[in-house]
């Protein structure tokens, strides 16, 4: 098999499960990213046919690129991630964005703590764009602290690492004040898993997506009482949301803020709040 042969193999493999665009793409991915080939139309000997093969079949089972390849793009920078974190998604690099947006003329420290980091790539690219701001990275799983390290040190970004349950309210004294609380939390409940891709569901941590129990808002309403505490004069808590529990959300942070804000993502779902006047009433 040539390398172009087995471009070509890999292309029409995929085409019962991509469009044809979609499964060129991949293929190229593929052949670049892990066969370190960068032209298709060689025609010297190929050799990785079964592990060409593997992969292909790993890909019709509906696995993930980005684990296959082992990294992911976000906001330009390269982040490894692995089945114990999720996929950095578009939605969240507008989430970052937003933040950035509204400190854009700012040159000095700001405490920002990351809720629930997973790759780390809303705390890592705040410190890469913002070189000022210390931030602060918790994390529940060591297995998704261990990606955030991973990432801090091959971004060459300071971070400080806090590995513990958020929900557990007993630990909030430990934590001091920020003036930017952001976090991407678990919001789908249990009950909505057959609203999920395969790809998604069978893949990504279960943990990182789904609110074990009842409350498929819990996340918040612990950051809302987490930000009474540990919130900054003049700070903004920003959070990740799931589009059909808007008015909820926003209901628990208008019980702590005078002002909350929704945005639209560029799929025109809203899906991201911010929070900003902390008002003290209580949830």
């Amino acid at each position: 098999m040539t390398i172009k042969s087995a471009f070509d193999y890999t292309v029409y493999s995929l085409l019962g499960d991509y469009d044809r665009k979609e499964a060129t793409n991949i293929s190229r991915l593929i052949l670049k990213e892990i066969f370190k080939v960068s032209n298709f139309d060689r025609t010297d000997e190929f050799g990785e046919e079964e592990e060409l093969k593997a992969i292909i079949k790993r890909l019709k089972r509906s696995e993930p690129i980005d684990y296959i390849i082992g990294h992911s793009n976000f906001f330009g920078y390269e982040f490894m991630v692995n089945k114990h974190v999720l996929i950095p998604r578009p939605e969240t690099e507008e989430l970052v964005n937003w933040i950035l947006e509204d400190n854009k003329n700012q040159y000095k420290q700001k405490d920002v703590i990351d809720i629930g980091s997973g790759s780390g790539c809303i705390g890592i690219t705040l410190k890469k764009k913002k070189p000022p701001f210390r931030v602060f990275a918790l994390e529940e799983s060591m297995d998704a602290m261990n990606c955030t390290r991973i990432n801090a040190k091959r971004l060459r970004t300071n971070l400080e690492f806090f590995r513990t349950d958020f929900l557990d309210r007993s630990i909030w004294k430990a934590f001091g004040a920020f003036d930017i609380i952001v976090s991407n939390p678990p919001y789908i409940s249990m009950s909505e898993k057959n609203k999920m891709s395969e790809n998604t569901l069978g893949y990504e941590p279960e943990k990182a997506l789904f609110t074990h129990g009842n409350d498929p808002l819990v996340f918040y309403r612990h950051i809302s009482r987490f930000a009474e505490d540990h919130l900054n004069v003049g700070g903004a808590v920003y959070v990740e949301m799931n589009e059909f529990r808007v008015k909820e959300t926003r209901k628990i942070f208008e019980s702590i803020f005078d002002q909350v804000e929704i945005r639209r993502d560029m799929q025109g779902k809203e899906r991201m709040l911010r929070a900003l006047g902390m008002n003290k009433k209580s949830t």
